[in-house]
């Protein structure tokens, strides 16, 4: 069994996955992210105890802080693969497990990035949220799903899902799987911060198709813009200038437990 995390380097994390049976992952979502690419390389499931704001990935899959549940799956053995999403730009390549966007909710993460220097609450994005709703960033962007054009020149958010889970239970990606072999994505139109908030209450509802947002399922997704910030997994991913381009590796990360099993 090995604990995993950010704190240490890929090169670490494969090599400590190598010599164990079960990744087991205490932290939240960034956390998985970062563990992600080792439980890959290194053939070896992975576990999240949720210790973090959101814990999406344990949520998708019933993980608990529970010792006695780790147990029974360790003592279980089932294993399902998910897939992984892969990122683009600029020739440099990276992966996301379950999401990435575009908009305000990725210039939050950035903002927040920007002053903190250790992990922290739900109560640490209430500054940033404050500041981000009276200077929102909804930039413009271009949205090719498999060589289609989606959205053309239009500003809102974006966000390209290879789960259904998303933060505050609104999943605006909720028909989103991680075994399916495509990314699911969602374009809501908008240029004010109440704006924003009403694109919430309808993905919290799960009426934003209904409402003009522009969404759909695909095994590429191009995006295009400039000065557009992005985030990935809940962490801060950079500023798109250009194009991004995300695909998915299918089946290629094996998780101890059973998607949308207890607690989903």
């Amino acid at each position: 069994m090995l604990g995993g995390g950010p704190g240490m380097s890929g090169e670490e994390l494969l090599a400590a996955a190598r010599r164990a049976e079960v990744m087991v992952v205490a932290g939240g979502d960034g956390s998985v992210h970062h563990a992600a690419g080792a439980a890959m390389g290194a053939g070896v499931p992975l576990y999240h105890l949720p210790c973090g704001n959101e814990n999406l990935f344990a949520r998708e899959f019933g993980m608990t802080r529970s010792v006695r549940r780790l147990s029974e799956r360790i003592a279980a053995g089932r294993i399902e693969r998910v897939d992984l999403g892969r990122i683009e730009a600029a020739g440099v390549s990276r992966h996301f497990l379950l999401m990435a966007s575009f908009g305000t909710d990725a210039s939050v993460v950035h903002r927040l990035d920007a002053v903190r220097s250790r992990a922290t609450g739900h109560l640490a994005y209430a500054v940033p949220s404050t500041v981000e709703f009276f200077r929102p960033h909804l930039p413009e962007l271009t949205v090719v799903a498999d060589g289609r054009a989606v959205v053309e020149g239009r500003r809102g958010l974006l966000v390209v899902a290879n789960c259904r889970r998303y933060a505050l239970g609104m999943d605006p990606c909720h028909r989103a799987s991680m075994q399916d072999g495509r990314l699911d994505y969602l374009f809501m139109p908008c240029a004010s911060s109440l704006g924003v908030v009403a694109w919430g209450l309808r993905c919290f509802r799960r009426v934003a198709e209904k409402r003009g947002a522009v969404g759909g399922g695909a095994a590429v997704i191009e995006v295009r813009g400039k000065k557009a910030a992005c985030q990935v997994d809940g962490e801060a991913g950079g500023w798109l200038e250009g194009e991004m381009r995300f695909t998915v590796e299918a089946g290629v990360v094996p998780v101890l437990g059973v998607a949308g099993g207890e607690g989903g």
